[in-house]
């Protein structure tokens, strides 16, 4: 049994400091440590003392559930866009459920390291190796696959949203990567987000998203899996890394291209990145299922 359950306290009882405090929730899970929390929510990770199985929670800020219902929807259709896609590389939710006026989502948890983690680790020293980013490549192409055949559309993929399960050693798995955080996503029932919001992530949103980010298409996330792509394979962001040079470099299309690195990918996978990061969205591929065709000859090649 885990170490911490022994110190499980109820869940009002605010006495554990939030990293490492245990608290129990939604039928009985306890809280073991805070994962991370943002201006909206608090993710957790959690356990059920019974079947021994780990969990994320999310629990909404209960002083917003209490004051903003449209914020209340939106995180529930969040999970909604979760649930209604079946794919081993997106994570599964496994109930929603409400407790002392606080929206709580239960999901499979993740036991690994963020894209984004790794990429901070190692930029300035060494970029990926091309196979690594390209298995990375064809498991998030594949929850686009599978994202984009249920009508959603992501609108945040980049690194930090993307996450490597680790293999029983221990090690980051490229092959089973998995895309969270739909957050920001489009579905075709709702779009619950602000009008004036950004919807993305500066580096990563396609040109069409920074001038209309509520009229994008899937061709938006392409983008964005291509620009990981490049981030992985270049070892810096493709458009800067100041906002205003990043929607500049967006907007015109200028970046570095891969095939001008001293030691370049190899020209197919340069090829792509190139048709992937196309200013216009109809020179792009058209959505995950097309990206993930575009692919294959490339994973081939490299006996993938």
């Amino acid at each position: 049994m885990d170490e911490h359950i022994a110190k499980a306290t109820p869940l009002h009882t605010r006495s554990q400091q939030d990293r490492r405090g245990c608290q129990t929730t939604a039928g009985g899970l306890v809280l073991l440590e805070l994962l991370g929390s943002g201006g909206v929510s608090r993710v957790f990770r959690g356990l059920d003392p019974i079947h021994k199985k780990v969990y994320a929670i999310k629990i909404l800020r209960a002083d917003l559930s209490a004051k903003h219902q449209s914020l209340v929807t939106r995180f529930e259709n969040e999970a909604r866009s979760f649930a209604g896609i079946d794919s081993p590389h997106i994570p599964q939710i496994e109930f929603i459920t409400h407790e002392q006026g606080r929206t709580v989502v239960v999901m499979e948890y993740v036991d690994g390291p963020s894209l984004g983690e790794i990429i901070k680790e190692t930029r300035g020293r060494k970029r990926f190796p091309e196979n690594l980013a390209l298995l990375v490549a064809e498991a998030i192409a594949k929850a686009l696959q599978a994202v984009h055949a249920a009508g959603v559309i992501h609108r945040d993929v980049k690194p930090a949203n993307i996450m490597l399960p680790r293999t029983p050693n221990g090690v980051p798995d490229p092959r089973r990567a998995k895309l969270i955080d739909f957050g920001v996503a489009h579905h075709p029932s709702s779009d619950l987000t602000g009008s004036g919001e950004q919807l993305g992530s500066l580096g990563y949103m396609a040109p069409e998203q920074i001038d209309a980010p509520r009229k994008v298409k899937p061709t938006a996330d392409v983008f964005a899996l291509g620009s990981t792509l490049y981030t992985m394979l270049a070892g810096e962001p493709a458009f800067g890394s100041v906002a205003p040079l990043i929607i500049r470099n967006t907007l015109t299309g200028q970046y570095r291209r891969l095939r001008e690195l001293r030691e370049p990918p190899s020209a197919m996978l340069c090829a792509l990145v190139d048709r992937c990061l196309a200013r216009r969205a109809q020179d792009r591929p058209a959505n995950g299922s097309a990206l993930l065709e575009a692919l294959q000859p490339i994973l081939r090649a490299r006996g993938l």
